[in-house]
């Protein structure tokens, strides 16, 4: 589809969008004859008519100013760097990368990864991919041209040509106007066709079947999407007003879950940020205890500083140690599990911080000489000591499998598990625990999947050459483990424990 073609040239549909507080008195209406696809969406006024001579306001370019996950960020495929700026007609495209773009009227529109969008002359058009769009709008029709005040939205292409809308907070209204589109029938030609997707609700085009549906958005699409690529990592939180209006939406639709949104301001002053509790547990238990060698990996921008020793703990079975300061959502944090005695390695984990208090589990199964553990991680926002069972949006839990631990201790390597793999485990029911609160067996953090440093299904050294020499030995021979009380929770302060081990 041309953004303007003088040869069977189609009509594109008018997207106006409203702020929150606007509500017209008509009511939604949706064609199952509508054939359009609704490419040419986002925070802007996705087709600038004129009315009764009067030129809407357009938008003259999208300026870069935040690239995580790589730099796989391209306009007019030449890699772009933050400040760069894409003009009319240019496009812009993600890989493996997140971005997010401001526009000349100050909008806001984020592009997740194998994304496309260009520049137009009257808005933004999304070729393919997922956008997140919010900020004020410039809107027209053949009645009026007016600017939103604030829309918060989600569209999506997939790659069977489905598309979705869902919109946060505010409304959007799709108006195709009057004309020959070959896909109408003889009842539809030459008639104004329109639909309005209110806050909390979803659009689904379906290609294939030919008829578009407007629906509420369930509790867990809405958790997904707040909790997703469009959402996470960005150093960046929306405006607060956007935030407050899409949090009075969730509430009015789930008033019994809790709001999984956390602005990056409130996520900076919350004291638990990054604080997580870690057990090692076994269904029915074959040792009493096991050396947990915990190392950090902090996140800086794009990448991550050097593996730091943070200590080797000697923990009972199923009892749990809390690691305090100098922890920050998004560090990763790297468990190498031994026997009691530091001779063999029995599982390896990673671990993603999140942006409250966590609990995380590292689940061995019966059998000792496996070399498979299971990791399970979410908010524990109250401090308990067990995962949430509101906070579905953040529970993670995924299956490592170490290879050649056996024989040669320094070139252990470890695999992620997928999904598929994690079927063919004979001994997973071993790895069950009532920790568990929901039904996920395997559920990665994004970053663990895409971006600069994935893991899933690769195989990877567990004690690299360049990682501290501390790391590469076994525990005992330079470090005398931490043993961890039984009838107390030891609390870690990181950041004195790796300057206790600092050479």
């Amino acid at each position: 589809m041309t953004w303007n073609s003088s040869r069977n040239k189609r009509r594109t549909p008018d997207v106006r969008l409203r702020g929150a507080g606007f509500h017209p008195n008509h009511n939604r209406s949706i064609s199952q004859h509508m054939q359009q696809r609704y490419i040419v969406l986002g925070t802007l006024a996705l087709v600038a008519t004129l009315s009764n001579g009067a030129i809407a306001q357009t938008i003259t370019s999208a300026t870069i100013t935040e690239i995580i996950e790589g730099n796989q960020v391209f306009i007019q495929n030449r890699q772009a760097r933050i400040n760069e700026t894409a003009r009319q007609r240019e496009q812009v495209r993600t890989g493996e990368s997140r971005t997010e773009l401001r526009f000349s009227n100050q909008a806001i529109a984020r592009l997740g990864r194998n994304s496309v969008l260009t520049v137009g002359q009257c808005g933004a058009q999304v070729q393919r991919g997922s956008m997140l769009a919010n900020g004020a709008v410039p809107s027209c029709s053949s009645q009026v041209t007016a600017a939103v005040r604030g829309t918060t939205y989600l569209f999506e292409i997939d790659d069977d040509g489905e598309e979705n809308i869902s919109v946060l907070e505010g409304e959007v209204e799709v108006r195709r106007l009057p004309g020959s589109d070959k896909d109408d029938d003889d009842a539809t030609r030459g008639q104004e066709e329109m639909f309005r997707i209110r806050a909390g609700d979803r659009l689904i085009r379906s290609r294939r079947q030919g008829r578009t549906i407007v629906r509420a958005i369930s509790d867990r699409e809405f958790d997904s999407v707040l909790s997703g690529q469009l959402f996470s990592g960005f150093r960046r939180s929306l405006p607060s007003r956007s935030i407050d209006r899409i949090e009075q939406v969730y509430r009015r639709q789930f008033p019994n879950r809790r709001f999984p949104l956390r602005t990056a301001a409130a996520t900076l002053l919350n004291p638990n940020r990054g604080h997580f509790t870690l057990a090692v547990q076994q269904d029915r238990p074959k040792l009493r205890e096991v050396i947990a060698r915990v190392s950090l990996v902090s996140r800086r921008g794009n990448g991550y500083l050097p593996e730091r020793f943070v200590g080797d703990f000697l923990m009972p079975i199923n009892r749990p140690v809390q690691f305090i300061r100098g922890l920050n959502p998004e560090d990763r944090v790297v468990v190498r599990i031994f026997d009691p005695q530091g001779q063999r390695l029995l599982g390896y984990s990673e671990l993603e911080l999140l942006d409250d208090q966590a609990a995380a589990f590292i689940i061995l199964p019966n059998r000792q000489n496996l070399g498979v553990a299971r990791t399970v991680i979410g908010l524990d926002r109250d401090r308990d000591g067990s995962i949430d069972r509101d906070e579905r949006g953040s529970f993670y839990s995924f299956f490592t499998q170490l290879e050649d631990f056996e024989n040669d201790f320094l070139n252990t390597q470890v695999r992620f598990l997928t999904p598929s793999q994690v079927q063919d485990l004979e001994f997973r029911d071993e790895l069950a625990s009532k920790v568990i609160p929901f039904d996920l067996l395997v559920n990665y953090p994004p970053s663990f999947t895409r971006g600069t440093f994935p893991v899933v299904n690769r195989t990877l050294r567990i004690f690299g050459t360049t990682i501290d020499p501390v790391l590469r030995t076994v525990p005992f021979r330079s470090v005398q483990p931490i043993r961890v009380p039984a009838n107390r929770i030891l609390s870690v302060d990181v950041p004195v424990s790796i300057l206790r081990y600092r050479r």
